[in-house]
């Protein structure tokens, strides 16, 4: 079944919100899924697949990691050696308490709150910059060509295996995994190709749909008996 844009951006905010994330942040989860979407990737898919993770826990509230480090973007050389790491000094860069450890001690970023914060310092990043480790980084993405739009430069975002070129409106996906716990890369990429699919509605699959509407679910007030004698036709005579 297909679904326009519009009804994917509302469902995917719904489940975000129903997962335990603020209004706004659900609002951007939406987003995200959407503009996934209209490029031809899986954001329905990648957003199910988050919020219905066993460990992601109640309302997120993030904290430090074990050894009391914050999980922190740096910035790198091409040579992939680290220069002196740059903060984003947010509280809401970090992971959720269930979420476990990866194998280095530090828990995995957030995709949907790491890449708020990368949006917020669009326009003082500087690239070569990459995010640690994190979760369903496909969901990272439209937050990257975000920073794209902002500096008005094309830039790849790129894990291990694909990558995409973005310049925020368009983009050119080169591979579709997008594997959890892979950091993940923006660098400027002047002069590449952002040709890429655009679409005006999705298709996502039937599973990924039914997760965001069991989600969403719980955003809507529990039924009072006020509340059912007010709705339409409900104990009440249509008699004059």
């Amino acid at each position: 079944m297909t679904y326009s844009l519009g009804e994917v951006e509302a469902a995917a905010r719904k489940a975000a919100r129903g997962r335990g994330f603020d209004w706004g942040t659900a609002a951007e989860a939406g987003r995200a899924a959407r503009w996934l979407e209209a490029r031809g990737m899986d954001g329905c898919a990648a957003l199910a697949r988050y919020l219905d993770r066993d460990s992601l826990g109640a309302a997120p509230d993030w904290e430090d990691g074990p050894d009391g480090i914050r999980p922190r973007l740096e910035a790198r050389g091409m040579d992939g050696r680290a220069a002196p790491a740059r903060h984003l000094d947010r509280d809401s860069l970090g992971a959720a308490p269930d979420w476990e450890d990866g194998p280095d001690g530090i828990r995995p970023l957030c995709p949907l709150l790491a890449g708020l914060a990368v949006a917020d310092a669009a326009r003082t990043l500087t690239l070569p910059t990459r995010a640690a480790p994190m979760l369903s980084p496909l969901l990272f993405v439209p937050f990257g060509a975000m920073v794209a739009e902002v500096r008005n430069r094309t830039t790849r975002i790129e894990v291990s295996r694909a990558s995409v070129v973005t310049d925020g409106r368009s983009a050119a996906f080169r591979g579709r995994d997008w594997p959890d716990g892979d950091g993940v890369l923006l660098r400027d990429a002047e002069g590449e190709d952002v040709e890429g699919v655009e679409r005006l509605r999705a298709e996502p699959p039937e599973e990924a749909w039914r997760i965001l509407e069991r989600l969403g679910q719980r955003t809507h007030a529990p039924a009072t008996d006020a509340s059912r004698k007010l709705g339409a036709g409900a104990d009440l005579s249509d008699n004059d």
